[in-house]
Parts: structure tokens; sequence; C-alpha cells
């Protein structure tokens, strides 16, 4: 089990979490991990959010040997802490649904539209490249010659269309 959490008498929650892959491993101030809730009985929809900050975990990018991933700080990150109630996110048990109506609407609106600023500059930058350089020896702006033009072409056409982008 890579996390497990338990309620104690005195109203705490030990928090173990182990997680193999964590943005910004051990260069965030917080982070907000998801464990089993302590009423955990098989039912893997029963989870709990806690807030914990960079002093209560052990986090690297040393260990982390994935292609493209570096540029981020990802990496492993273990978690061993006695919490109390005020660090849980939501209720308790309310994990897959603060996840699902809260985490991954923002994560995913949020970095579609970042990914969207990054893909418009770089039509922009695309856009600048060929329509204000000449070739000296011929006079032409690289979107001058036909082959350009019928790249571009095809990919407004693919862009206007309706298509599924997944298959």
């Amino acid at each position: 089990m890579s996390s497990k959490a338990n309620k104690t008498d005195d109203g705490l929650y030990n928090v173990l979490k182990w997680a193999s892959w964590t943005t910004s491993a051990g260069f965030a101030d917080w982070y907000v991990v998801q464990t089993v809730s302590p009423s955990f009985s098989g039912d893997y929809s029963n989870l709990t959010c806690f807030l914990v900050f960079n002093d209560e975990v052990r986090a690297n990018t040393a260990e982390w040997r994935a292609l493209g991933l570096r540029g981020n700080q990802s990496g492993p990150m273990v978690v061993e802490a006695t919490l109390g109630e005020d660090r849980l996110v939501g209720p308790d048990g309310d994990g897959v649904r603060s996840n699902d109506e809260i985490v991954d609407p923002y994560f995913l609106l949020l970095t579609s539209a970042a990914w969207n600023g990054m893909s418009m500059a770089m039509i922009d930058l695309a856009k600048s490249h060929t329509t204000q350089k000449r070739h000296a020896d011929v006079g032409l702006r690289v979107c001058d010659y036909p082959t350009i033009q019928d790249v571009c072409i095809v990919v407004y056409t693919y862009l206007l269309c309706d298509h599924d982008v997944i298959h």
C-alpha cells in the first residue's frame, strides 16, 4: 500500500504517504497529499487529503530519471507525519470528491490554458519568422514558397475541422 492514515484517540492523524512521482519534489513550500482514509476498508474511493509542509516531507529529484520531467523538478516523496484535524483538506473520506470536483477541473482547465497560450505564442513566432524575413538571393519570404503555402492550407484546414484527436 502506498499510503495509509489512522486517527489516534487524541484526534490526530498519523499519515504515511509514498509517492513515486511528485512535481517540485522538495522545492515546494507545501503539498496536498491524498491517502486512503483512516476508515479505509478496501474501498479506494474512501480517500482523505492532507496539507503537509516542506519540512514534513522527504523528497528529491536525484532518484528520478524519466525523460522530460527534470524541468519541473519531479521526484519521489515520502511523508511520515502526525497531523492535526486543521490539516485536512476537505472532510475525512472526501478525497475522491474533492479531487474530481475541485482539483482535477482546475488543474485541467489551467494547464490547458497554459498549453494553449504557449501554442498560440509558437504560432505567432512561426508567422513572424515566415512573413518578415526575405531570402536575399531570390527576394522571397518563407511564406511565399508554394510548398509552405500548401502546408499552411493543410494545417489550417485541419485546425478548422471538427475531429477527434484521441483515437
